[in-house]
């Protein structure tokens, strides 16, 4: 491969692991990543991609100056160069790289920095991905005090709402663009780093966690209603217990029907909004699994998964096998 002119001494290009819970770049099997030098950086191109023919590229600098590339790694290369937006590192880009691909590609990104077609910055997190899930009150304060720092989602539940017109806050301008829910079985696809449980009745439904919990998915449970709230238990599959288990005396305590509609008071929002920000941010950036408190003032921190439970064993979320599927199985092996 030819790579154009260039002078001067190479410059190291150090990078950074992926942000907070989302999955590091999957490489292909047998591509071992190579050791990376901190602090981390992002990197940034300056510089415009011209393709000359199939196999050559020109990059054109701030300055007008020009490096050509070309060789049969080119068009994947080329695709390497296009991620670095500001907020790819070293990593990011060469996740689907080979082992001689990547080292063109450091090379490359070397000459680049000496041209002044590459900027290297200081690493910054990108927002956290917060699914709401709720159509009342309560869910829609949670997603307007979340949306000032993270990217928020919010779905609908399980269960047909409890919420009225009436009970809804009076707003100002347009709808946000967060206010518009998407469908609570979407919530595979949307990989999210937290999900945050505040449906329109005093209790939520039982399944929305249990489904999480199959899917490996942190949750956090809010409820409020009247003068009465709880924010937690902050959920992890295969750290903590199940929202089942980790929640103890609060299962039985004060258990109201669930076609009574949740009817917090203002107060009581305020808090709910404050706590679950500092919850999320507590785990989203640290990992801290924050015990779960109410708005009396208990609190009891997480539990440990339970060996006798089949949500919290491991293969969470599997149900346990019935009579009739038993059955069903001898039946087969004979």
């Amino acid at each position: 491969m030819d790579i154009g002119p260039s002078s001067g001494h190479a410059m190291g290009m150090p990078t950074t692991p992926g942000h907070r819970n989302e999955a590091v770049p999957q490489r292909q099997p047998g591509l071992t990543p190579r050791s990376r030098r901190v602090p981390p950086m992002t990197l940034r191109l300056d510089a415009d991609i011209v393709r000359v023919c199939a196999n050559s590229y020109q990059l054109y600098g701030p300055g007008r100056g020009c490096i050509e590339i070309s060789g049969r790694f080119t068009e994947r290369l080329a695709q390497a160069l296009r991620r670095l937006d500001g907020d790819c590192t070293l990593d990011d880009a060469c996740c689907c790289l080979h082992p001689d691909e990547q080292k063109m590609f450091e090379e490359l990104l070397r000459r680049l920095l000496v041209f002044g077609m590459i900027h290297k910055q200081a690493y910054r997190p990108g927002a956290a991905r917060i699914g709401v899930v709720g159509e009342g009150v309560c869910a829609e304060r949670i997603r307007h005090t979340l949306a000032t720092t993270n990217r928020v989602q919010g779905f609908t539940e399980p269960l047909p709402p409890r919420s009225g017109l009436d009970e809804r806050g009076t707003r100002q301008g347009p709808a946000p663009r967060i206010d518009r829910l998407k469908h609570w079985m979407s919530i595979d696809d949307a990989r999210l780093d937290l999900v945050l449980i505040a449906v329109s009745r005093p209790a939520p439904d039982p399944a929305m966690s249990w489904q999480l919990s199959r899917l490996g998915i942190p949750h956090l449970i809010v409820s409020a209603h009247h003068r009465d709230a709880t924010v937690g238990p902050l959920v992890k599959p295969g750290t903590t217990s199940c929202a089942f288990c980790a929640a103890g005396p609060a299962v039985n305590r004060d258990l109201r029907s669930v076609d009574e509609p949740a009817s917090p008071a203002p107060v009581v929002l305020d808090w709910v909004a404050a706590i679950t920000r500092s919850v999320s941010a507590a785990y989203l950036d640290g990992g801290t699994i924050s015990p779960t408190v109410e708005f009396s003032g208990g609190f009891w921190p997480s539990r440990a998964p339970q060996a006798g439970c089949p949500v919290c064993a491991p293969g969470h979320g599997e149900l346990p096998p019935t009579d009739d599927s038993r059955a069903g199985q001898h039946a087969a092996a004979s």
